[in-house]
Formats: C-alpha cells, sequence, structure tokens
C-alpha cells in the first residue's frame, strides 16, 4: 500500500514535466508553419537565447524586420538560410568516402577469407 501511495506521488510530480514537454512540441511545430517569428519564437526555434538574439540585431547579423520601428520580427524562411547559410564541407566528397568505405570493407572481408 505504502509503496503504491508512493509510486501515485512519484508519478504525479512527473505529469507537470511531461505535460510541458508535451507543450513544448506543440509550440515548436506550430512555429513550423509561420511565416513570421517574434523574438521569443525566434529564440525557441533556433535554441539560442534572446539576448543573443537582440545582440545579433542590434549588430545587422541576423535577417529581421521592424514593420513599426519598435516590435522585431523574423522571416522563418530567411533565418532558415541564415542558420545554414556558413556552410562548411567536409575534407572529401560523399562519393569519396563511398568508395574509400568499400575498400575497407573489402580489405576486410579478404582477410577475414584467408
Amino acid at each position: 500500500m505504502k509503496n503504491d501511495i508512493s509510486d501515485a506521488l512519484r508519478k504525479n510530480d512527473e505529469l507537470p514535466d511531461i505535460r510541458n514537454t508535451i507543450e513544448e512540441m506543440i509550440l515548436k511545430s506550430h512555429l513550423c508553419n509561420k511565416a513570421a517569428l517574434t523574438v521569443d519564437e525566434c529564440a525557441l526555434y533556433t535554441g539560442m537565447a534572446k539576448s543573443y538574439i537582440y545582440k545579433l540585431t542590434h549588430e545587422g547579423i541576423i535577417p529581421h524586420a521592424k514593420p513599426n520601428g519598435k516590435k522585431i520580427f523574423f522571416d522563418r524562411l530567411e533565418l532558415d538560410q541564415w542558420l545554414l547559410g556558413n556552410k562548411i564541407k567536409g575534407d572529401i566528397s560523399d562519393s569519396d568516402f563511398i568508395k574509400k568505405k568499400a575498400e575497407s570493407l573489402n580489405k576486410k572481408a579478404s582477410i577475414n577469407y584467408r
């Protein structure tokens, strides 16, 4: 009986965490369908701190709009392009990687069959 009560209390303590997780997932899903994001939504969408986003807007680094001169908005598609804008290519191309991997597997296979 005592274990049942403690289990119930423990599960009850977990409910707010589960609820918060579900609410955050719903909000993030909603953000993917919005064209314009606020600073709060941008922070959630990018995982960056609000203060850092404000710094980036102040320095003109992140694309944004101030239609009424005060509130900041972000075009989600422009934000995606900006986030992925500084791509760094790997040392080898995909075809070279596949070729090297195949050679490695062939060497291992030939060693195992001897």
